[in-house]
């Protein structure tokens, strides 16, 4: 898809006549969902299997806690790189755990950090908690865990927004102290900072041996 059809795309499967302030989700995909018609076939077999795909998908990528309660060993051998090799292999995106950018900015939160500075009984953050905790049920979780469990999620966010300021307040700030920023990330990075040649072929020979591309070292 070209980028310049994707605002046609986004238009043909909203639903403009809905106010998004009341439903967003419909007004963003009403259109799609109302127009697109699942064959009866697909959609008796998705009825069947239920979450049960996604649990398997979870428990291959080492399991989540919250489901697994006290059967969850927190002391498995966990290395990232391995998770992000079997999420390739399964079919997702390499960068769906870590995503490798660099912001001068706020840590980006899923509620606003105006909310979550009013602490957990603020209805937004309320809402969030519960969204959490019923999608956890839904998924399999005891409910009692997941409610203990998404708190805590939802309170290590809260201590997270602490550490940010204001987005005014930091555009200002990033303005005034680092008039040079844009520069700076124009220089070429130096050698120190480039992957070792090692670490360099373990990743290549894992994820794209079955992949045919050409690798080329960029010069200055």
């Amino acid at each position: 898809m070209k980028s310049t059809d994707t605002p046609y795309h986004i238009l043909e499967r909203a639903n403009l006549s809905v106010d998004p302030c009341e439903d967003f989700y419909e007004f963003a995909c009403g259109t799609f969902v109302h127009n697109t018609k699942i064959p009866d076939s697909k959609s008796g077999k998705i009825e069947k299997n239920g979450v049960h795909p996604l649990n398997d998908i979870m428990k291959e990528m080492g399991g989540w806690p919250v489901l697994e309660g006290n059967d969850w060993n927190s002391k498995k051998d966990f290395k990232w790189i391995d998770i992000i090799l079997k999420r390739r292999k399964i079919g997702f995106s390499i960068n769906t755990i870590f995503i490798f950018d660099v912001d001068l900015d706020q840590p980006i939160l899923p509620v606003p950090q105006e909310y979550l500075l009013q602490g957990l009984n603020e209805s937004d953050v309320q809402a969030f908690l519960q969204y959490a905790i019923d999608l956890a049920v839904v998924l399999g979780a005891n409910k009692t865990t997941a409610r203990k469990e998404m708190t805590e999620v939802v309170g290590f966010m809260t201590d997270m927004s602490k550490f940010g300021i204001f987005r005014k307040k930091c555009s200002k700030l990033i303005v005034k102290n680092y008039r040079e920023l844009w520069f700076i990330l124009h220089l070429p990075l130096k050698k120190e900072y480039e992957r070792p040649a090692s670490q360099r072929k373990v990743w290549q020979s894992r994820t794209l041996q079955d992949i045919r591309v050409n690798i080329v070292q960029q010069s200055d």
